[in-house]
């Protein structure tokens, strides 16, 4: 089973950006959801949590595929699953092909917490100016 993790800022006015202070923000996601690896049905147990949380608001599911049901139908089987985690950065607004110094310092600093804390290769996703 592979586990992934996607970490984005919320864009402001249906506005993206590559201000640092976005990637700070997103970058502080990662080292909290850290805590999750090797967590599996702690991570399940919280996605059921915020699921249910959704619906007795009346806001729409956040399960893109298959139901609650199959959340709650994976729990008895994960401690015999092989699990593969990983981490995903998404910032919509990092030029990949130009990005800003004090941003590649950043995501490189995250990537080596990142590896040395789970032992995962982080990656990230941006967008092509050219």
């Amino acid at each position: 089973m592979i586990v992934e993790f996607y970490h984005l800022k919320y864009a402001q006015g249906g506005n993206v950006g590559s201000s640092i202070d976005n990637f700070y923000d997103v970058c502080g996601q990662v080292i909290k959801g850290c805590k999750w690896v090797g967590e599996f049905e702690r991570i399940i147990q919280r996605l059921k949590y915020r699921e249910k949380r959704r619906i007795d608001q009346n806001k729409a599911s956040r399960i893109e595929y298959g139901t609650f049901k199959d959340l709650e139908s994976i729990v008895p089987h994960a401690n015999r699953m092989e699990k593969e985690f990983r981490y995903f950065i998404v910032q919509p607004g990092l030029n990949v092909d130009s990005p800003s110094d004090s941003v590649l310092s950043l995501l490189g600093s995250i990537d080596l917490y990142v590896l040395e804390t789970t032992g995962i290769n982080l990656k990230v996703i941006g967008s092509s100016r050219t």
